[in-house]
């Protein structure tokens, strides 16, 4: 009679609660051999257990919160602070008194390498003093200049025209220590609008617009008075000769000089460097006597360490 009562069909009921703590009643042997308590449909779909995975959307709040702190850790104001750091320091490190030439810092008043400016080099034999190369420089001869390593013409050098270092524009050339141009044919100087030969024009006698005296005439670039013998000719025995430079004849007709001597403006010396002809010369710089008596250097090429080179 106890089976079939409507009385303890609830009670079936009451052990389906009993089924909602699984784990723990599963260890009861007559709740599991129960059919009634097998056959509830509405344990395992429980309308009370679905809220609890709402609360796992806590978790999710959780989450969101942290969020932000992971963005602040790449704040992007901070990174135009390292790049306004970093472009100081690649320039940095010359000292004072010194300035940056390159990969190097220089002191423009003592540096050889860069005198004065950066790259701009003495030669080898010359220093850097008050950013000015000086001393060490070749001895020249007179009319001639110690420019760099050569001895220039100042007159006539167009790559020293006036002054060391004065170049004359592609075209030019330098006569009387000024630039003109376009360059004259032939070696020759141009003076205004012609082109003349300074060393032999009575007009321009060693310069433009050097004018000889009347009775006068132009031999190496000076004036002096017209002689049956030249400018410079003396006759002696019936011969014209210069009295300047004959060593047979030196100052006057019948002086002769020593056999290793030289006549330099009419008085005998010794010749310290090479002797061609009546010249004593050095072959090392001598644009007329570069390397060996008699090899003249083209212009512009002059002559430097006894070969000619371009200035």
């Amino acid at each position: 009679m106890d089976a079939p009562s409507p009385i303890d069909a609830p009670i079936s009921v009451d052990r389906g609660v009993v089924s909602d703590i699984a784990p723990t009643d599963t260890s009861i042997p007559h709740d599991v051999r129960t059919d009634t308590d097998i056959g509830v449909p509405m344990d395992a779909p429980s309308p009370i257990d679905a809220p609890i995975s709402v609360d796992r959307g806590v978790v999710s709040d959780i989450a969101l919160t942290d969020a932000p702190a992971e963005r602040d850790v790449p704040t992007t104001p901070d990174r135009p602070v390292a790049v306004d750091v970093g472009p100081p320091d690649v320039g940095m490190g010359c000292a004072p008194g010194t300035t940056s030439c390159g990969a190097i810092c220089a002191n423009l008043m003592t540096d050889p390498a860069h005198c004065g400016s950066c790259a701009h080099a003495c030669t080898a034999l010359q220093t850097c003093a008050g950013g000015t190369c000086s001393g060490g420089g070749p001895t020249c001869p007179v009319g001639r200049a110690p420019c760099r390593d050569i001895c220039a013409d100042l007159q006539i050098n167009p790559s020293h025209c006036g002054g060391c270092d004065r170049a004359c524009a592609v075209g030019e050339s330098c006569a009387g220590g000024a630039c003109v141009g376009p360059a004259c044919p032939g070696g020759g100087i141009r003076c205004g609008s012609s082109c003349v030969n300074t060393a032999l024009d009575p007009a321009n006698c060693g310069s433009c617009g050097r004018a000889c005296s009347a009775g006068q005439s132009c031999s190496d670039g000076m004036c002096s008075t017209i002689s049956p013998c030249g400018v410079f000719g003396t006759s002696c025995g019936g011969v014209c000769t210069n009295v300047r430079n004959d060593p047979a004849n030196c100052g006057s007709c019948g002086a002769r000089c020593g056999a290793a001597q030289i006549c330099v403006n009419g008085a005998c010396t010794s010749c310290a460097g090479t002797l061609c002809g009546t010249l004593c010369t050095d072959l090392a710089i001598d644009d007329a006597n570069c390397g060996s008596c008699g090899h003249v250097c083209s212009r512009p090429m002059v002559c430097r360490n006894r070969a000619c080179a371009s200035p």
